[in-house]
């Protein structure tokens, strides 16, 4: 569908979303190049197309989900988990279109910072804290939203003890809304005065009343307690995200060259014409180098080899090392060639680097695929 209908919308889009459309319809093509598996045994050959490994690509996120659940599950304290949600409001969806950089990041700053100082204020403990950014709705429509998966508890500020939580209430969403709203609000005015978000209109001229519509509204913070999610199956849930972006494969139901038809909610569908798709699953491109994962707390990098530890020996507890999921190298261009033939099981196997084949270049002066 992207080879089928992003020249039609590229030329228009930002330079990031110009990129994504330009790299996803080449993953496993001839045109990233690849490796001819020959078995000498029985004569076999297959062809193993290199993947494009970009994080927005619901193709490669396979393998690149396991291994990320695998790092961070022994991470995981043996208490229940919260999930804490953190939304921002439409009247400013406007402005994370325009400038996601600094929108997305001060969501995930404004909401860590506004978290972890009511924890600290309530529990007087530091709390392993995960965070993943979301961007999109079932529809592919932007959403920016922020998971945290945050423990049942934490470490006395003193280190001297475990502090406990209840499993049914963390924190009072009504002390968390508002004070979310104040810091989001506050650090997008500090941007705008520093110069680091630059609108031009309508956006700017609209800037005072899309803010005061802003403070105006109930933001949307959500708490849910342990008892519905394992804190294994919350990560693995948060996973799925990582590394693709709006839509994977399951969703996608009908496509006719002009129309696609996604499943939404249950049995709930969406149609839509194949260049709104397109723009759609673009839109959610982030930033080059900005992090959607952040660590907080007992999570942060600092604490992974110091306070958490000490967390899982109050506990009563230690870690528990989880065997990493292999890649399979016929499909992974880093991996070394230790193979066996797929039809005959030998291993005498002879992998040959094919080279990217590039195609004429298209009107819109990207390249052609193949």
């Amino acid at each position: 569908m992207l080879r089928a209908h992003a020249g039609a919308v590229r030329p228009t889009l930002p330079w990031p979303q110009q990129r994504l459309l330009e790299r996803l319809p080449s993953c496993r093509t001839p045109a990233l190049g690849g490796r001819l598996l020959e078995c000498d045994h029985c004569g076999h050959e297959e062809v193993h197309y290199h993947p494009c490994q970009d994080r927005h690509c619901p193709t490669c996120a396979a393998a690149r989900t396991a291994r990320w659940v695998d790092a961070r599950q022994d991470k995981l304290l043996p208490v229940p988990h919260f999930q804490v949600v953190f939304t921002l409001p439409q009247e400013l969806h406007g402005i994370a279109r325009a400038a996601p950089a600094v929108v997305y990041g001060l969501l995930m700053s404004a909401a860590a910072s506004t978290l972890q100082d009511a924890l600290h204020t309530t529990y007087k403990a530091r709390f392993a804290i995960t965070a993943v950014l979301h961007t999109w709705t079932r529809e592919m429509l932007l959403h920016p939203h922020v998971h945290f998966i945050v423990s049942a508890g934490g470490l006395a500020l003193d280190a001297s003890a475990w502090v406990a939580t209840s499993e049914s209430f963390l924190v009072s969403t009504q002390k968390l809304a508002p004070l979310f709203r104040g810091r989001m609000l506050s650090g997008l005015r500090l941007a705008r005065k520093s110069g680091e978000l630059d609108l031009v209109d309508p956006l700017a001229s609209r800037w005072e009343s899309l803010l005061d519509a802003a403070f105006r509204k109930t933001w949307v913070v959500h708490v849910e307690a342990p008892e519905k999610r394992s804190p294994g199956t919350l990560l693995k849930y948060l996973a799925r995200y990582l590394f693709r972006v709006a839509i994977d494969d399951s969703r996608v139901l009908a496509h006719d060259g002009s129309t696609v038809t996604i499943r939404t909610r249950g049995n709930a569908t969406a149609t839509m014409s194949g260049e709104t798709f397109a723009r759609r699953f673009a839109q959610h491109a982030l930033p080059k180098g900005f992090r959607k994962v952040r660590h907080y707390g007992l999570s942060a990098p600092a604490n992974i080899n110091t306070r958490l530890p000490l967390a899982f020996e109050l506990l009563g507890a230690t870690p528990t090392p989880v065997r990493p999921t292999a890649p399979d190298p016929r499909l992974d261009p880093t991996e070394p060639p230790s193979v066996r033939c797929p039809r005959c099981r030998s291993t005498a196997v002879r992998l040959t680097e094919l080279p990217p084949s590039r195609g004429p270049p298209t009107r819109s002066g990207g390249r052609s695929q193949p």
